[in-house]
């Protein structure tokens, strides 16, 4: 469920009772909950609630905008919805989707990953140009006009249509998970229980306090950086090129579940995705450092 805690109304809102939440994601201008078994739901900031904008009993892969194509991406198991101008474009697969399971934009085209690797797609029919094989490929970004590849194994790219280990990071043979866009000079790479790494492709750092953590879309607003973990939820501030650890809230200062599955922030709201409540005045006492500086809190089971 969806809880809202208002500081002078002392009160409590549920949606979204007994749902699964993979994740939650600015997606363009909206800000989506993708919910199990139910589809893709968009958050109405004026009534502070979720409402179903994509119904789908298929398993949701992501969610994503790319600019460059003026197209958001609503990516499931079965379908790929395209939105651009208020249209949306429905390719359904008969079988399974193994064209995109999420979409990054570089040097003209668009590349996705699926089962055995990375597809290189044309930008607006998708159709697939290029297959490369990486296994346990999970996560694909840019750097520097670097497409960069995340495997279960370390990092990759892709140069001259060929998939090669960052030589660089050759060292580096975490499984990763996820790749995000700290600026334009640094990534941060997620592992599946090896910690969060920031990298400029030539150096990779370990999160001071990350280690052994197993994380996944990350959040990041201006200099806040908020890792949703199996260990609670990691907050660091980036100050001088470098992440230090601000808090941490896990179930021994509040929180009944250290699985978290997605945060995003919304001007002074904080949504928190995948919680499982016991006891929720316990997980909002928790958050009073937030509600004591004007900061509403809003979580989503």
């Amino acid at each position: 469920g969806i809880y809202k805690y208002s500081l002078n109304e002392r009160l409590i809102k549920t949606e979204l009772s007994h749902s699964k939440i993979i994740n939650i994601k600015r997606v363009g201008k909206k800000i989506i909950a993708l919910v199990s078994g139910k589809g893709f739901y968009e958050y109405d900031q004026k009534t502070n609630s979720f409402l179903p904008f994509i119904e789908s009993k298929n398993f949701l892969y992501d969610a994503d905008y790319l600019k460059e194509t003026n197209t958001s991406y609503y990516i499931t198991k079965k379908n790929i919805y395209s939105i651009s101008n208020n249209e949306k474009v429905n390719q359904y697969f008969d079988l399974v989707n193994e064209t995109a399971r999420s979409v990054t934009f570089h040097d003209g085209f668009i590349y996705g990953p699926f089962t055995l690797g990375a597809n290189k797609l044309a930008p607006y029919s998708l159709e697939i140009m290029s297959s490369y094989n990486l296994s346990g490929l999970r996560s694909i970004n840019t750097l520097n006009d670097r497409l960069i590849l995340g495997g279960s194994n370390g990092l990759y790219e892709i140069s001259d249509e060929k998939v090669t280990r960052i030589e660089s990071l050759k060292d580096f043979k975490k499984p990763v998970i996820d790749i995000a866009t700290i600026n334009d000079r640094a990534l941060l790479v997620s592992t599946s229980g090896y910690g969060v790494y920031q990298t400029d492709l030539n150096t990779i750092e370990l999160l001071e306090g990350s280690e052994f953590l197993k994380s996944n879309h990350a959040c990041m607003v201006d200099n806040q950086l908020y890792l949703p973990t199996n260990k609670g939820i990691y907050n660091y501030e980036f100050v001088n090129d470098k992440f230090q650890l601000n808090r941490v809230w896990n179930n021994s200062n509040g929180l009944p579940t250290n699985k978290i599955n997605g945060i995003e922030k919304i001007d002074h709201q904080l949504l928190v995705a995948g919680l499982h409540f016991h006891d929720v005045n316990k997980l909002l006492d928790s958050f009073n450092a937030l509600i004591e500086k004007g900061h509403s809190v809003i979580v989503i089971e």
